[in-house]
């Protein structure tokens, strides 16, 4: 009630999770986990939750969507988003997706963590008209990587994305987390400014 004093609420979810690991779901891809959840209202009585899982089927991460009326009582929908093709910054999977509603064009952007082949982690960005389905990837190229300066904060890898459209229709910032050579973690911002598909331009570490 004031944002301070927070309850938990059981979920329909035999754990009493909202949403639950999908071991009873036909699609059987989100056995392992259900994760990093992200909602976005659509409308009223629309609620969109962005979550990622690991299919083991595949041995990728992939990003799912669920659908609800309340916020409360979640149905899934399936698969958002899977990793790429071979060769691809993304061929490893995708996870960790946080979308937002493009108050300029109405449609829905999404920016994730992309996994290639070896392990390292850079940042893709996709689009979907309606926020559920037909995702697209906004390029075959990542939005943000890793430091090419070996000095630099986050020269190891990139993620955790957290995409946030300012006043301006064309003007985006990308928050995110960025690792060190020596592991450690501190948080960033990237912005990008003018029509089209955003491009993004990194500034220093906001807080390490």
């Amino acid at each position: 009630q004031d944002g301070r004093h927070w309850a938990r609420i059981e979920g329909a979810h035999h754990t009493g999770a909202l949403l639950g690991v999908g071991e009873d779901h036909p699609q059987g891809w989100e056995k392992r986990c259900a994760a990093a959840p992200k909602v976005v209202m659509h409308a009223d009585g629309d609620l969109r939750m962005y979550y990622h899982s690991f299919d083991e089927m595949s041995q990728r991460h992939a990003v799912g969507v669920a659908r609800s009326r309340d916020g409360i009582r979640w149905e899934r929908v399936g698969k958002a988003l899977e990793g790429g093709g071979p060769g691809s910054f993304d061929e490893g999977g995708v996870r960790q997706g946080h979308v937002v509603r493009d108050r300029a064009a109405g449609r829905y952007m999404m920016a994730y963590e992309g996994l290639d082949g070896n392990g390292g982690v850079s940042i893709g960005l996709a689009v979907s008209e309606d926020g559920l389905r037909g995702w697209r990837r906004c390029s075959e190229s990542p939005a943000l990587c890793s430091s090419e300066d070996d000095d630099e904060w986050d020269v190891a890898g990139v993620g955790a994305p957290c995409l946030v459209q300012m006043d301006g229709p064309y003007d985006w910032r990308l928050y995110y987390m960025g690792v060190g050579k020596d592991g450690e973690a501190a948080i960033g911002m990237a912005y990008s400014e003018g029509q089209g598909l955003p491009r993004f331009n990194r500034c220093d570490a906001l807080l390490m």
